[in-house]
């Protein structure tokens, strides 16, 4: 999974230089402002990749670490019951 984070991030950079280099190749001004706002919007999507893959990479590291200790409310207790007296009806 974080591999194909990876090679989509590399998609939308490449996909953001190829925004700005269209945009730079143009003489209308509306087409340039339009280029550039969709490199925008793909250097903004990376943003928000990258994020998502920080916070996938810290779940998985807490849930790794939450598997390494067991905290004592989750640790069996052990009650005999020495007859039928024990239980309280």
């Amino acid at each position: 999974m974080l591999q194909n984070l990876d090679d989509q991030v590399r998609d939308c950079m490449q996909r953001a230089r190829d925004c700005a280099e269209r945009a730079n190749g143009v003489v209308d001004p509306k087409e340039r402002a339009e280029w550039l706002m969709l490199q925008a919007r793909y250097v903004e999507l990376v943003r928000r990749i990258a994020e998502a893959k920080r916070a996938r990479e810290q779940d998985e590291q807490a849930t790794r670490q939450a598997g390494r200790r067991s905290p004592t409310c989750f640790q069996s207790r052990q009650t005999s019951l020495n007859g039928p007296s024990d239980i309280a009806v």
